[in-house]
């Protein structure tokens, strides 16, 4: 199944209507500028995040970790680790199951 991607989806209306309040108020695109380092500095902290706890899961001697509240649902190998996130349930109302076989999956209601 794949996963619906409303955070990027949202991040890109919110750029048209803020360079649409930039242009009709003529602030040389200032809101937009403010906007998008703020933007990378928060993808930034997720980054620094996930590489954490990769690093502390080698440390540990284990094969995976589960975050959750990320904002992004995944499974992903990274470096030899499995990295799980939940997602969270208002943006994505995603949640991560083990299912019948023993076989992680993030599943969304229908």
């Amino acid at each position: 199944m794949s996963e619906p991607n409303f955070f990027n989806i949202s991040l890109s209306l919110i750029g048209y209507f803020v360079a649409w309040i930039d242009r009709n108020l003529r602030t040389n695109y200032r809101i937009s500028h403010f906007l998008e380092k703020v933007y990378g500095f928060l993808f930034n902290q997720k980054t620094r995040f996930i590489k954490n706890a990769i690093a502390h899961a080698k440390r540990k001697k284990v094969d995976g970790v589960i975050c959750g509240h990320i904002h992004t649902p995944q499974i992903q190998m990274i470096d030899g680790i499995q990295y799980m996130n939940s997602g969270n349930r208002t943006d994505n109302c995603s949640a991560l199951i083990e299912n019948g076989q023993g076989e992680r999956e993030i599943v969304y209601p229908k």
